[in-house]
């Protein structure tokens, strides 16, 4: 595992060994969904089933996903991360609070937001195609600066769930694919959404305007 610095926060690198197996596991089932339903998401133009819930029409051909043998395989590495965050702690606790996947097609992107309310954020980029693909761009929430990080197809990285970030176009014909997940640890929680200060709540009104070209 390796660190980045980035916009005074600190981001998490590993490379999941794993990777060719969850593929090969998830990418086909993951497929099928995105090749029913492109847009699937609610907040945006790309394929997630980040907010299915069962008796939604728009999910109703949608193949439920069952993330046990990712959550197994990822267990190992939330266990090593968070013995680095938290050294002063033997065995430091922690529980899953979400898993999903993410499918962006080409000239699809994800707007700026936080997975506040929860401790930690992950993403492992089961497909991803460097130079084509955006990594997640964070932002800084006072000065509106963005950064990325230097990633590769397989790894995963950790982060604190309040920090502001998006994902930019897709600029290639693969897909770009990924599975997210949230972790709570006892003590360490994060702010809502609707907990966020008025400079935060203005600043994601003008990172949003900046990718829209509507700067009023």
């Amino acid at each position: 595992m390796r660190t980045e610095k980035i916009l005074p926060e600190t981001v998490y690198i590993d490379n999941v060994k794993e990777t060719k197996e969850l593929f090969d596991f998830y990418a086909p089932k993951f497929t099928r969904n995105y090749e029913k339903q492109p847009t699937l998401s609610k907040d945006w133009n790309i394929h997630t089933d980040y907010h299915k819930e069962s008796g939604d029409d728009v999910y109703e051909e949608i193949e439920d996903i069952d993330f046990g043998f990712a959550e197994e395989v990822y267990s190992k590495y939330i266990k090593n991360f968070i013995s680095h965050f938290f050294p002063e702690i033997s065995d430091p606790q922690w529980e899953f609070e979400g898993i999903w996947y993410n499918i962006y097609g080409k000239n699809q992107e994800a707007e700026v937001h936080t997975h506040a309310g929860h401790s930690f954020s992950l993403v492992h980029y089961l497909q991803y195609e460097k130079g084509s693909h955006s990594p997640i761009i964070f932002v800084n929430s006072y000065t509106g600066e963005e950064a990325s990080i230097n990633i590769e197809d397989g790894d995963i990285i950790m982060f604190k769930s309040d920090i502001f970030h998006r994902v930019g176009s897709n600029h290639s014909d693969k897909n770009r694919i990924s599975i997210a997940l949230n972790i709570n640890v006892p003590g360490f929680e994060t702010f809502e959404e609707g907990q966020l200060t008025k400079e935060e709540i203005e600043l994601k009104k003008y990172c949003k305007s900046l990718q829209t070209g509507d700067n009023e």
